[in-house]
C-alpha cells in the first residue's frame, strides 16, 4: 500500500476503526484528545474525509488497524443537517423520561453550542481557530497557593542561583477533568490569561457531544451578559432573574417551548458554565451570586462551574468547592505547540496542503529548539494566553525579536486584552502610570531581596511611589495590589501574603524600560553597579538590546570580566591552558564556545561524583570477583541468578545519575549562547529523553533500551570536547571568582545575541579575546611548556 502525503480512509478501515474506537468506549473528540491531535482532523478521519498522513498513521497505529486491508472507493462524507428548534408537544413532554429529553435537548443544540463555543479568537489573528483543534486540558492546584501559610525564606529555601520559579512547582497538581468530575459546584479561580475561559467552553462542547456529563445540558453563560440583561429590564420594571436568562439562553439555542426548559431547571439536569464574574460590577456582583446560591439551593442536582480571577468573591458562593488553574507544565505545552503548528499551517481549503503539512513539522521542530535555548521565553510560556502570543509571532516571523516581544506582552496584560473585550472600567489607571509603578517596584524588589514581598512591604514600596506624585491619588495602596493581581495577573500571591512578579522575564523588562527611558544620566551607572548580581543580568541584556549603539555598553561587560580575574595568576595560568587545550581538540563547535566548557563546574564536580561512584562500584565489583573466583565460580560472574548483566546495570546507573542531572540543571548555558549548534544539539537530547515525574515506568522502560545509545550521545556532546580540570585544585575563593567571571561572560553572550545587527567585525573582535588570558605571551610559553 503506498502511503500519500493526503490520505482518505477506506470503507474497510474506517469501518474496522470505529469498531473499535465504539469497543474502547472512546469518541473521536475523546481519542484527539489522549492522542495529542487536532479533534477536526480526527473527525475527517471517522467521516472519510481526507487527511494528512500523520493523523491517518496515528489513528490506525493507536487503534491496531492493518493498513495492508484492501483499499476500496471510499464513501462520501455523511452531510450534516442544519439544527432547528426543538417544540414537543406539551402532553408528551410528561410521557417522556428525563434521560430521553435529555439527549433530544442535547440533540438539538449541539450545533449552537459548536458556534458559541468551538472558536478560539488569538490577538492579532485574522481568523478564530476551531477550539478543539488546539485545546490542551488543564491541571489545578491541589492546594490554593495564596492559601499557604508559608515564609519567604521557606518559599526561597529551593530555589538555587537566586532565581525564583521553583514555587508553582511545589504544588502537585490533578488533571481539571478528575476535579471537574468530582465536584459537581465548582469555582474555578485563575490569573489572567490561565485558560478559564477555554476550559468553560470546552466542557460546554465536551458535554454536548456526550463525552463529558452526558446526562446533562450544558448552556454557557456570561454573566456580564446577564447583568446587562438584568440593568435594562430594571428600566422596564420586569427585572429578569438568572433562572429567565437561562431559559432565554436556552432559547437562543433552539429549544423554545417553555415546558421543556422548566422541566431542565426542576429536574436539575443542566451543566451551567458561568464566565466572567469578575467583569460584572461591584454594585451587582452580590446580587448576581446571591441568585446562584438560590437556584443552586433549590435545585441542587445541577452542575455548576463558575470562573473567577478573584478568590474575594468566591467564598460567597457558599455550596462552591474553589481549585486554581496551574500554569502548563513542559508536556501540556509540548502538546498545546504540536496541535498550533500542525492545525495553524493546514489551510481551510486543500489547495497548497500537500506544501504546508510538508512545513508543520519542520516549523514545529524550530520552534522547539528555538524556545529550548530561552528560558525565560520558556518560563513565559507557561500561561496559555502568552504561549498562544508566542506561537503566532513565531509563525510569523522566525527571527522573533525575544526581548521587544516581552513589551507586547506587558501591554497585552495591561492594556491589549481589555480593549479586546471592551471592558476597561471607568476611572481605570492610565496605562502609563502602571508602567511607571511596575517598574518602580521591579527595580526595588531586585535591589531589596529579588523577587518576594510581604504584603505590608509591598503596600509601602506603592506608598513611597505615591508621595511623588506619580500616581492616581484616589486609589488607595490596597486596591493598586487588587488591580496589579487581579485585572492584570502581573503580580501573584503564591502564599497567602506574599506577593511577587508573576514572571522574571516581564520584571526584568520592567526594570530595563524603567532604566533606557530615564532622562537621569545616573540611571545607567546605577546599572552598573550590579553587574555582579545574577538577579539583575536579564535587565542589563534587555537594556543593552534597546540601546541604539550597543558596541560601548558591551565592551563596558567585557572589560568587567576581564577586570575580575585580571589580577589572579592561577586563573590567567588556567585560562592559557584552556586555550593550549582547544587548539587540539577537534570539535564540530565553535573554539570559544569549547572554551567555555571548562568553565561548567556545576557539570565538573557531577562528573568528579561520577567518576567516584564508578571507582567504589568498580572496587566492590574486584573484591567480589576475587570472592567468586576463590569459591571456583568465577565463570557465574557476569550474571546474576535472574541473568542481568551487572556491568551493564552498573553503566546505566551511572550514566542515569548524569542524564537526571542533566535535564534538572541547566548545563553549559555560556557555551550554547555563544554556539547555537551546540543549544540545538542539547535541546534534541533534552526532547528525547522521557518525563521521568509524569510516567516512571514509562522511563524505565525507555532507559533500558536506548539509555546507553542516548548516554553515549549525551557524553560525545558535553564530555569529550575537553580535557578534566580537577588537578588545578582551585581554592573556594578562587572556585567562587571564576564561577563569577563565568556568569559576566554569559552576560556578555546574551547581550551579542541580543543584538542581531550589531557591527560583525566588533562581534568578531569580542568574541575572539573572550577566556583569553591576560599572561604576556612569553610567560604564557613557559606555563604550557614547564
Amino acid at each position: 500500500m503506498t502511503i500519500e502525503r493526503s490520505l482518505r480512509a477506506p470503507s474497510e478501515i474506517l469501518n474496522i476503526a470505529s469498531t473499535v474506537l465504539k469497543q474502547k468506549g472512546y469518541t473521536p473528540l475523546k481519542l484527539a484528545e489522549e492522542m495529542g491531535l487536532s479533534a477536526e482532523l480526527v473527525e475527517k478521519f471517522f467521516r472519510g474525509e481526507s487527511v494528512d498522513s500523520h493523523t491517518f498513521l496515528s489513528v490506525c497505529q493507536r487503534l491496531g488497524v492493518n493498513l495492508r486491508s484492501p483499499n476500496h472507493a471510499p464513501q462520501p462524507s455523511p452531510s450534516v443537517s442544519p439544527s432547528t428548534n426543538l417544540q414537543v408537544n406539551p402532553q408528551s413532554v410528561t410521557k417522556l423520561s428525563s434521560e430521553q429529553i435529555v439527549q433530544e435537548v442535547r440533540q438539538s443544540i449541539c450545533e449552537s453550542i459548536q458556534r458559541q463555543c468551538d472558536r478560539l479568537r488569538v490577538l492579532g489573528m485574522a481568523e478564530p481557530l476551531k477550539l478543539r483543534d488546539i485545546y490542551t486540558v488543564p491541571k489545578f492546584f491541589v492546594q490554593i497557593p495564596s492559601q499557604r501559610r508559608l515564609s519567604i525564606d521557606e518559599l526561597l529555601k529551593d530555589e538555587s542561583s537566586g532565581s525564583f520559579e521553583g514555587w508553582r512547582r511545589q504544588i502537585p497538581t490533578t488533571p481539571a477533568l478528575e476535579i471537574v468530575q468530582k465536584h459537581p459546584k465548582l469555582a474555578i479561580l485563575g490569573r489572567l490569561g490561565a485558560g478559564k475561559t477555554v476550559l468553560l467552553k470546552y466542557l460546554a462542547l465536551a458535554c454536548s457531544a456526550g463525552d463529558f456529563c452526558p446526562d446533562l445540558v450544558p448552556i454557557f453563560l456570561s454573566l456580564r451578559e446577564f447583568t446587562r440583561e438584568f440593568a435594562n429590564s430594571e428600566f422596564t420594571g420586569q427585572p429578569v432573574s438568572l433562572a429567565q436568562y437561562i431559559a432565554q439562553q436556552l432559547a437562543n439555542y433552539g429549544v423554545e417551548d417553555r415546558q421543556l426548559s422548566e422541566h431542565l431547571l426542576r429536574h436539575g439536569k443542566l451543566f451551567l458554565l458561568c464566565d466572567e464574574l469578575d467583569d460584572v460590577s461591584n454594585l451587582t456582583r452580590r446580587s448576581v451570586i446571591g441568585q446562584i446560591n438560590q437556584l443552586a439551593d433549590r435545585f441542587p442536582q445541577h452542575q455548576w462551574a463558575i470562573a473567577s480571577r478573584s478568590s474575594n468573591y468566591t467564598h460567597l458562593l457558599e455550596q462552591f468547592t474553589t481549585f486554581e488553574l496551574a500554569d502548563f507544565d513542559v508536556l501540556q505545552v509540548y502538546r498545546f505547540t504540536t496541535k498550533w503548528f500542525q492545525v495553524s499551517s493546514t489551510p481551510s481549503s486543500s489547495k497548497n496542503s500537500d506544501r504546508s503539512q510538508n512545513q508543520s513539522p519542520n516549523k514545529f521542530d524550530q520552534f522547539t529548539q528555538f524556545i529550548d535555548q530561552k528560558p525565560l521565553l520558556k518560563e513565559l510560556a507557561s500561561s496559555p494566553l502568552v504561549l498562544s502570543q508566542i506561537c503566532l509571532a513565531f509563525q510569523q516571523a522566525t527571527q522573533l525579536n525575544e526581548f521587544g516581544f516581552y513589551r507586547e506582552v506587558l501591554d497585552l496584560l495591561l492594556q491589549d486584552w481589555q480593549a479586546a473585550k471592551l471592558d476597561i472600567p471607568d476611572g481605570s489607571p492610565q496605562l502609563s502610570e502602571k508602567k511607571e509603578l511596575l517598574g518602580h517596584l521591579a527595580i526595588a524588589a531586585l535591589d531589596r531581596h529579588g523577587y518576594l514581598w510581604d504584603r505590608a512591604q509591598l503596600e509601602q514600596e506603592i506608598q513611597t511611589f505615591k508621595r511623588k506624585g506619580n500616581l492616581n491619588q484616589a486609589i488607595e495602596r490596597s486596591d493598586w495590589i487588587e488591580i496589579l493581581k487581579i485585572q492584570h495577573g502581573l503580580i501573584v500571591e503564591p502564599a497567602k501574603g506574599i506577593f511577587a512578579f508573576s514572571d522574571r522575564a516581564l520584571q526584568a523588562s520592567l526594570v530595563a524600560h524603567k532604566i533606557a527611558t530615564s532622562k537621569n544620566p545616573v540611571a545607567i551607572k546605577y546599572l552598573w553597579q550590579h553587574l555582579g548580581d545574577r538577579r539583575w543580568h536579564d535587565a542589563i541584556a534587555i537594556v543593552v538590546s534597546m540601546a541604539k549603539t550597543p558596541e560601548e555598553l558591551i565592551r563596558t561587560i567585557q572589560n568587567y570580566a576581564e577586570s575580575l580575574v585580571a589580577n589572579e595568576q592561577k586563573i590567567q595560568r588556567f585560562l592559557a591552558w584552556v586555550s593550549q587545550q582547544v587548539l587540539y581538540l577537534k570539535s564540530p563547535f565553535k573554539p570559544v564556545a569549547v572554551k567555555a566548557f571548562y568553565l561548567d563546574f556545576d557539570l565538573e564536580k557531577t562528573r568528579t561524583l561520577d567518576r567516584a561512584r564508578a571507582l567504589d562500584i568498580a572496587h566492590s565489583r574486584s573484591l567480589e570477583r576475587a570472592q567468586m573466583r576463590s569459591m571456583g565460580k568465577d565463570g557465574e560472574m557476569q550474571t546474576t541468578e535472574t541473568g542481568v548483566d551487572i556491568d551493564r546495570a552498573v553503566t546505566l546507573a551511572l550514566n542515569l545519575d548524569l542524564a537526571l542531572y542533566f535535564v534538572s540543571y541547566p548545563i553549559l548555558q555560556l557555551a550554547s549562547a555563544l554556539d547555537p549548534n551546540l543549544g540545538k544539539a542539547l535541546a534534541q537530547l533534552r526532547q528525547r529523553l522521557p518525563d521521568l515525574g509524569r510516567d516512571r515506568e514509562k522511563f524505565a522502560r525507555w532507559w533500558q533500551n536506548k539509555g546507553l545509545e542516548w548516554s553515549k550521545q549525551l557524553r560525545e556532546v558535553i564530555i569529550q570536547h575537553r580535557k578534566g580540570i580537577q588537578d588545578w585544585e582551585f581554592s573556594e575563593e578562587q572556585f567562587a571568582l571564576l564561577r563569577q567571571y563565568h556568569d559576566a561572560n554569559k552576560l556578555l553572550a546574551d547581550c551579542l545575541n541580543a543584538c542581531p545587527y550589531i557591527d560583525p567585525t566588533v562581534r568578531e573582535k569580542i568574541e575572539s579575546t573572550l577566556f583569553a588570558s591576560q599572561l604576556p605571551s612569553d610567560d604564557d610559553l613557559t606555563i604550557l611548556q614547564g
